[in-house]
């Protein structure tokens, strides 16, 4: 009767050792996401406060549409850009999940 209590104590302290490392992984992904957020949404800002800065400067038409012309132009250079970065997170994943798809017909295969 001991033997089993002590059994299902130790039974239940390591299921609960593994519910905190996958919370804790969980957190991790969370906190890398907001990361990645965050810096976006600066990208952004900087783009619209640089775009603002321009517009306050303006003296004439010319440099108001000047300002237009860079404000689009960057833009475009930043869309290009997220345009790679997503092309190259698509490889990766597409890249992971042959490798589980591979390690789960290899399971299988046992």
């Amino acid at each position: 009767m001991f033997k089993t209590i002590i059994l299902l104590v130790g039974l239940l302290s390591i299921s609960f050792v593994f519910a905190d490392a996958k919370e804790d992984k969980k957190q991790a992904r969370f906190e890398k996401q907001k990361t990645k957020v965050l810096e976006k949404l600066n990208t952004k800002i900087s783009m619209l406060e640089n775009n603002k800065s321009c517009v306050e400067k303006a003296t004439k038409k010319e440099a108001l549409k000047d300002c237009r012309t860079q404000a689009k132009e960057a833009r475009k250079v930043h869309k290009e850009k997220m345009k790679i970065l997503r092309a190259k997170n698509k490889a990766l994943r597409d890249a992971k999940r042959a490798e589980r798809k591979a390690k789960k017909m290899k399971k299988n295969q046992k």
